[in-house]
This record gives C-alpha cells, sequence and structure tokens, in this order.
C-alpha cells in the first residue's frame, strides 16, 4: 500500500488540503453571515435615520409655521398698543381743548 515515504507524503497532503478547504468554506460562511447581519444592521439604522430626519423636518415646519403666526399676532398686538395710544393721546388733547374753552 505504502511503497515511499512520497506515498504517505501524499495522502497527509490530500488529507490536509481538505481541512483547508472545509476551514475556508466555514470562514468564507462565516464572513457571508457577518456581512448579512451587518447589512440588516446598517439598514435598520438608515431608517431609523430616515424617520429621525422626518421627524425634524417636521418640528421644524410646525416651528416655522408658529413663528410666523407669533409674527402676525406680535404685530397685531403692536398695531393695537399704536392705535390704543393714539386714542389716548387724541382724548387728552380734546380733554385739554374742552377744558380751555370752558376756561374763556
Amino acid at each position: 500500500m505504502f511503497q515511499t515515504s512520497q506515498d504517505i507524503f501524499f495522502i497527509v497532503a490530500a488529507i490536509a488540503i481538505v481541512w483547508v478547504s472545509v476551514f475556508l468554506c466555514w470562514a468564507l460562511y462565516r464572513l457571508a453571515t457577518f456581512l448579512k447581519s451587518i447589512n440588516e444592521v446598517t439598514t435598520d439604522v438608515r431608517t431609523r435615520v430616515e424617520k429621525a430626519e422626518l421627524f425634524i423636518d417636521d418640528v421644524r415646519s410646525r416651528l416655522t409655521k408658529t413663528v410666523g403666526v407669533i409674527t402676525a399676532v406680535q404685530k397685531g398686538v403692536e398695531m393695537g398698543i399704536h392705535i390704543l395710544q393714539g386714542r389716548k393721546n387724541g382724548s387728552s388733547k380734546k380733554s385739554k381743548k374742552g377744558s380751555a374753552a370752558t376756561e374763556e
């Protein structure tokens, strides 16, 4: 069966090649599952980031609308105060004119 030491070497080399190929297949399988899990994680992170961006955009648009409404209300209040001050100044001038007319 084994006539020379070279025959033993070929049998040992064949067994080693089989084990190396089994190890490489196993390593390739583990690498593929690892990359698949990384892909799932990145997909999950991507969807969460997109949801966060949508939320931030929604909050930003709502704040923009609110600031616009607050600005309009502020201008309305300022105009109301200005009108009331004008009426107050006008009525005080009228009362001064009226008291001056009664004194004459």
